[in-house]
């Protein structure tokens, strides 16, 4: 993204002092799917959050009992539908990601929510 210009302009009695700064960063966005089906028709095969602006990212999804069965530290990794090589029944799975953005600084955010496996 180009950075935006801003000016400044200081009066202190009779001196003025003008100077501009170039600000970047800004634009993050981020989306989930609500529904997934991997069913190797290379359509929505695997589940994972997608978006911009992501500086580092903890993605882990969990059945409904709270059991972890997926871990990734990449954004572009995803979950399969599957846990230890065994396909996942069809049912609503829960998502937490934890992660940074180009705004955030060191403070991590969370986002919570659901996911329906289809088979």
């Amino acid at each position: 993204e180009e950075p935006d210009e801003y000016w400044v302009i200081v009066q202190f009695k009779h001196c003025t002092l003008t100077d501009s700064v170039g600000l970047t960063g800004g634009f993050t966005s981020l989306y989930f799917p609500n529904s997934f089906t991997p069913n190797k028709d290379a359509i929505n095969e695997i589940f994972k959050p997608y978006g911009e602006g992501i500086i580092s990212s903890n993605f882990k999804i969990f059945t409904r009992w709270g059991e972890l069965i997926f871990e990734s530290n990449n954004m572009n990794v995803g979950w399969d539908g599957a846990f230890n090589e065994v396909k996942s029944p069809q049912d609503v799975y829960v998502y937490v990601l934890e992660y940074t953005t180009i705004c955030s600084g060191d403070s991590k955010w969370k986002k919570y929510g659901q996911v329906l496996l289809l088979r």
